[in-house]
């Protein structure tokens, strides 16, 4: 972490910060540099989080991540945010299951933000959302992904 202070390559600072996220023993300092660094460094590191993340299951939740969560959902980035809940997800914290939701159920938002709404869902498992899921039979955007994705709950 004390690299990633120092280091004046962009990509390398990238590199960093993936690696970091790749270990468990990392998710800690990481994220609380994460929540104090400036917002202009949100997206990329985030972004490194997230590429990182996407490989894992679901993941112990780092103490670190609560207060990380509070800054990053509140950005004015609409990319920020959706990569926080999906960070949010990975970690099983279960703050971000009733906006993910509602943005499902919310047939005037874009089709593509319902979708990852629905796969964060589905990855969390989440018991709420086979009730959604039933109601969206009906929505042609999403119609064979809810069946699909009502067919994976038990």
């Amino acid at each position: 972490l004390g690299m990633l202070a120092n280091c004046r390559i962009p990509l390398v600072s990238r590199f960093i910060v993936r690696r970091l996220a790749a270990e468990e023993s990392g998710y800690g300092p990481l994220l609380a540099r994460l929540t104090d660094a400036p917002p202009a460094d949100h997206g990329w590191m985030l972004e490194e989080v997230v590429t990182a993340l996407k490989q894992r299951s679901s993941l112990p939740m780092p103490e670190a991540w609560k207060r990380c969560y509070e800054v990053l959902s509140q950005s004015a980035d609409e990319t920020i945010r959706q990569q926080a809940e999906f960070v949010a997800v990975k970690f099983g914290d279960e703050r971000v299951l009733p906006a993910l939701r509602k943005t499902l159920a919310d047939r005037g938002l874009p089709v593509e933000r319902r979708r990852l709404a629905l796969d964060s869902l589905l990855a969390a498992r989440d018991s709420g959302t086979p009730e959604i899921l039933i109601t969206l039979f009906d929505d042609q955007a999403l119609s064979t992904a809810s069946v699909q994705a009502l067919a994976s709950f038990d």
